[in-house]
């Protein structure tokens, strides 16, 4: 990342981005590029507007970046109406750069960009809402930021510039790796697993994961979910949630009629049992929310 200048005053960025939790690969992104290139010392003065609150607004401030907390919902006439408060919120730290870290904050930082008056950077993870949102959003920033090439091609932007998440660590042994989990609650066994590590939202594909496992020839499987909550759609993605019997942390997962194989929130694993034929709304009915 290329820093100001020696003989100009530190640049101020502020960045948005919308979760609170510390787990999403978009804080991974973001954490890593404060750690290899926003920082004092490279000349720049960060601060933090954040979406919803949580552990990573902590974290924000134990680096010394001051952080606003404002909390946006995932609706889309939520994030129109919190629009405002997020212009306030960034007027208050006089960036000379907005970043916005994902869909939901390019959209409330499309939207203040008005009132703040700064080129705003447009960080692009995935290929959430390609179809619709890519190009209009694309288009409102003075520059597109993209995980992957083929990540930022959907804006139509020609100038992309690519910086790609930290790589993960290297993968436990096999017998290291069931001790791991033992661990933690999931019981090692020689049944084939599925592992799926996300936040537990209707969008990251947990019921096609439960469909293809209710499947019949997928019998000697089971589908274990790591993950949390998201606050800003945890009121649609889960009907319930009660201990389980036996297994001390543990939350058995119901969504409207039907359970998710073994559901793993936090650190403890949750039996359960996929339907042969599963009724009821479809738990990816809301659609994708913006994040």
């Amino acid at each position: 990342m290329t820093a100001p200048a020696a003989t100009t005053r530190p640049l101020r960025v502020s960045v948005v981005t919308p979760f609170g939790s510390t787990a999403g690969g978009a804080e991974a992104w973001l954490r890593n590029a404060l750690d290899l290139g926003l920082t004092a010392e490279d000349g720049f003065v960060v601060s933090a507007v954040v979406l919803a609150a949580g552990p990573l607004v902590q974290q924000l401030r134990d680096r010394g970046i001051e952080s606003a907390v404002v909390p946006v919902p995932a609706a889309p006439a939520g994030i129109a109406a919190r629009v405002p408060a997020v212009a306030r919120a960034l007027r208050r730290q006089r960036p000379d750069v907005v970043v916005a870290n994902g869909v939901k904050a390019q959209l409330v930082a499309a939207g203040s960009r008005a009132a703040v008056r700064a080129p705003l950077v447009y960080v692009k993870h995935d290929h959430s809402f390609d179809a619709t949102l890519a190009k209009p959003l694309g288009a409102a920033a003075s520059a597109v930021v993209a995980t992957a090439l083929e990540v930022g091609q959907p804006t139509g932007r020609s100038d992309l510039i690519v910086i790609e998440p930290p790589r993960p660590p290297e993968p436990l042994p096999r017998d290291a790796a069931l001790a791991e989990l033992a661990g933690r609650g999931l019981p090692a066994d020689d049944r084939l697993t599925l592992m799926m590590i996300t936040r537990l939202v209707p969008y990251k594909g947990v019921d096609v994961a439960i469909d293809a496992l209710s499947l019949p020839g997928a019998a000697p499987w089971r589908l274990v979910v790591v993950g949390g909550d998201d606050a800003a759609t945890s009121s649609g993605s889960a009907a319930s949630s009660r201990s389980h019997p036996g297994i001390p942390g543990c939350h058995e997962r119901r969504r409207a009629r039907r359970r998710a194989g073994e559901g793993w929130k936090g650190s403890a694993a949750c039996p359960s049992r996929p339907p042969a034929r599963r009724t009821g709304p479809a738990y990816g009915s809301a659609g994708p929310q913006p994040g």
